[in-house]
């Protein structure tokens, strides 16, 4: 993957996914349009898809960073089967780093 995407926080407006108020302008129509899920024939899920994908990208950098520290605590106390999984987790959002 390359470039970096729009900051966190995100927000949502109904089904559109947003860059968070005041971060490019003063109403949230300024703001840079992430992602709109379309509506479906499911009532309520394009509304509850958006809210799903602000949740998520909002806690990735929180979620990475606690299993960081949890894979640091299990290498000394846990274990390597808990370790690996961890690290495929890592990987699965695309947070490995390399060891040397």
């Amino acid at each position: 993957m390359s470039g970096q995407h729009t900051p966190t926080p995100w927000v949502q407006n109904f089904t559109t996914v947003v860059a968070s108020h005041g971060a490019f302008g003063t109403h949230w129509s300024q703001e840079p349009e992430i992602a709109t899920c379309v509506l479906l024939p499911i009532k309520g899920a394009a509304h509850a898809n958006a809210a799903f994908i602000v949740r998520a990208c909002n806690a990735h950098d929180a979620l990475v960073s606690v299993v960081k520290d949890l894979i640091q605590i299990a290498d000394a106390h846990v274990g390597e089967k808990f370790c690996r999984e961890a690290r495929k987790l890592l990987e699965s959002l695309g947070e490995v780093e390399h060891e040397s």
